[in-house]
């Protein structure tokens, strides 16, 4: 009688808890982004949101590359990599913020918690693509 449309909800878009720690810190920063003033917000605040959206594609990407070839391990090393220096320059951003009472300390300081262990997870994560490659050498 009716056709059924595909649940979109159990999709197979599968993503490791980087990623989901990622959106995560995006959706707390826009909460604070939604309220700048307007002059930090266009400037700082749109490019906090630029280095998120560039650290949420590559964790993507790195999380899409055949495990098994030594090149795309290489490549997921160099996005790692990016996301690792992302973070960085987002952890400078937002201490602009801080420093200038854009941001509350308390905002501050859970940003840079979420930062950090986003952090740890990428340099876990960097390190397994690592053994990859060089195990490959060593066969």
């Amino acid at each position: 009688m009716h056709n059924k449309l595909p649940n979109l909800t159990q999709s197979t878009f599968v993503q490791p808890k980087i990623f989901n720690d990622l959106v995560t810190l995006y959706q707390c920063y826009w909460q604070t982004h939604c309220h700048l003033p307007k002059s930090f917000k266009f400037t700082t605040g749109e490019a906090i949101l630029t280095e998120l959206t560039g650290a949420i594609r590559f964790a993507v990407l790195s999380n899409i590359v055949d495990r098994d070839n030594t090149q795309e391990c290489q490549s997921a090393v160099k996005q790692l990599q990016h996301i690792r220096a992302s973070l960085d320059v987002i952890k400078g951003l937002l201490c602009v913020g801080w420093k200038m009472k854009m941001i509350s300390h308390g905002a501050f300081a859970s940003f840079n918690q979420s930062i950090d262990n986003i952090q740890k997870q990428t340099t876990g994560w960097q390190h397994w693509f690592m053994a990859q490659v060089n195990d490959e050498d060593l066969s």
